[in-house]
């Protein structure tokens, strides 16, 4: 029907009942202050009318129940959604050390974890909380094991240089260490939405920082590769040009800004690459003695030893800034968890000292009336209907009472 068809009385009644809404009718809220919105008021009436289509009976709570658990699956998928758009503005790879990441993924995380308390409510047991909180802590969990991992591959790694140092230079050591070291690098998975992203910006970060080292080393140590090949260090003096070169090579790569977190693995690992050829070099430099030969064979191991003590150092830090991520991380959600529930406390003493006020206005009326009537009876000799009255008054107070007791135990 159009309006112009309807009853101008119906039409002006509807408009005043609307004004009322408008101006003076308070927004509907579920226990616990939670307002209720178009999209929330849909669901109530549709599980609360499919429980009657059904032949259930209708309950309120459970209607409530059924939509929190809507809601705050929703807002399980907003917060990790927010922390996905904050990462991709602020994280640019490959950061130059792994507590910038860290910082980084802490600041979002919050900033998520009060998107999810912002739009969820009822989290019975505050499950969809710890939830985020869990997975956050397996992705910290997952890191460390990690670079447990690469830490015991690079203790293998010393203890090759340091043995390799009592043998002749023609001993086959680095394709066995390199192979140690690459063994058990793949991480486990992690089921759950928030720690896959973490682990993938960490994944990201290696690999970018690895992609670019590699850039770099290519770039930088091109010439060196093509003297190489015409064989400008296979004469006497080769050997010490040779090292000359490379040094300055390396110099010039530590030089490089924004290399990031694989910057030494990477250098390491092409440094290694190059042993053959430099033994080779040092084996066929006629100006060196014998003695000279193996003093510098030792040097180059002892420098590879210490370059693998210099790595594991490196991760043991890692692993405790992971560490102390955790325990952030934890403290933090820990905050969040009690400021939420003082939140639900305040509010929930609010609606229960609103609700008692509703009593006791509703009690007080009754008790006029009650007494109103009570004296009216007695005036009139109705001795005992006044004292029925009267116990029916003290009935009242008594439950009031219970009330007021209540309220106070909650």
């Amino acid at each position: 029907m159009h309006d112009d068809e309807l009853d101008p009385e119906f039409i002006q009644q509807a408009a005043d009942f609307c004004s009322y809404i408008f101006t003076n009718s308070k927004v509907k809220s579920l226990s616990g202050g939670i307002h209720v919105n178009g999209p929330r008021l849909e669901t109530l009436v549709m599980t609360y009318v499919d429980a009657i289509s059904s032949g259930d009976l209708p309950c309120m709570e459970n209607a409530v129940l059924a939509l929190a658990q809507i809601e705050n699956s929703a807002a399980v998928q907003k917060a990790i959604a927010h922390y996905d758009q904050q990462m991709a503005q602020k994280v640019k790879l490959p950061t130059e050390t792994l507590q910038e990441l860290l910082d980084l993924h802490m600041a979002s995380e919050k900033e998520a974890s009060e998107v999810f308390m912002k739009n969820s409510f009822k989290d019975v047991g505050h499950l969809f909380q710890k939830e985020l909180a869990i997975e956050n802590s397996a992705a910290v969990q997952k890191a460390v094991a990690h670079y447990d991992r690469q830490m015991g591959n690079i203790n293998a790694s010393i203890k090759l240089a340091i043995s390799a140092m009592n043998f002749s230079s023609k001993e086959k050591g680095t394709s066995v260490e390199r192979q140690d070291q690459e063994e058990g690098c793949g991480p486990a998975e992690v089921p759950a939405q928030l720690a896959k992203r973490r682990d993938d910006f960490c994944k990201e970060n290696m690999k970018a920082s690895s992609d670019r080292c590699s850039a770099l080393l290519k770039d930088i140590f091109y010439p060196l590769e093509e003297d190489i090949k015409q064989g400008i260090y296979s004469k006497p003096g080769g050997y010490r040009l040779l090292m000359q070169t490379m040094n300055e090579l390396k110099k010039k790569y530590l030089q490089e800004p924004r290399k990031g977190i694989q910057s030494e693995e990477v250098l390491q690992t092409y440094l290694r690459s190059k042993e053959s050829v430099i033994d080779a070099v040092l084996q066929t430099d006629q100006t060196l003695t014998k003695r000279e030969k193996l003093i510098e064979v030792q040097r180059v191991k002892a420098e590879s030893a210490e370059a693998a003590a210099k790595m594991l150092e490196e991760m043991q830090k890692k692993k405790e800034q992971m560490m102390e991520e955790e325990e952030k991380s934890y403290q933090e959600h820990v905050k969040q968890l009690t400021e939420k529930m003082e939140q639900e406390r305040a509010q929930l003493m609010v609606e229960q000292e609103r609700a008692l006020a509703l009593k006791l206005e509703v009690y007080n009326g009754i008790t006029l009336s009650l007494k109103q009537e009570q004296a009216l009876l007695l005036k009139e000799g109705f001795q005992n209907e006044s004292r029925q009255l009267q116990r029916e008054i003290e009935n009242l107070k008594n439950n009031m009472a219970g009330s007021r007791k209540k309220c106070i135990l909650i």
